[in-house]
């Protein structure tokens, strides 16, 4: 986990503010998810954790890759749009990175580096967390309805 940084050096504060904007676009337009994978014999299963962001602007994107790894896969739409996608261990780097900036999503966050510090990937534990990151986003979805009165505007 990156630790605040000395606000003397200007790299301190550009790392800060760094973490503070991507933990900012994660909240809005970010996923984590524990997903599962089985392997072409169908006799191993894995479970890990998948951090992505969603955005337009691809220069973003390449710095978030540049610096946690990753990939970037772009969805032709009428606007292309790109979506920085990290796995396993860089998943769970990035995620104790964001975590102390984190707002909306920070249950999820805190529940997908729960699943990772269990260090188990072949396990039972990977289907709970799924069911319990699952319910996290339920919860998330209803109290952010409720507090925006969405249901009022078009009823």
């Amino acid at each position: 986990m990156v630790r605040p940084l000395q606000q003397g050096s200007s790299r301190g504060r550009i790392i800060y503010v760094m973490l503070k904007y991507a933990a900012g676009l994660f909240d809005g337009d970010g996923c984590v998810v524990v997903t599962r994978y089985v392997y072409k014999s169908k006799s191993t299963v894995y479970y890990y954790v998948v951090a992505c962001i969603t955005n337009q602007h691809l220069p973003v994107l390449c710095k978030f890759k540049k610096r946690w790894k990753g990939h970037i896969r772009i969805h032709k739409l009428v606007n292309p749009v790109y979506v920085w996608v990290v796995k396993g261990v860089r998943a769970e780097k990035f995620l104790k990175d964001i975590c102390p900036y984190a707002i909306i999503k920070k249950d999820q966050v805190l529940t997908a580096i729960e699943y990772r510090n269990l260090g188990v990937t072949r396990h039972k534990f990977g289907v709970q967390f799924m069911g319990k990151l699952q319910e996290l986003k339920k919860v998330q979805f209803e109290s952010t309805r409720e507090v925006s009165g969405y249901e009022n505007i078009i009823g």
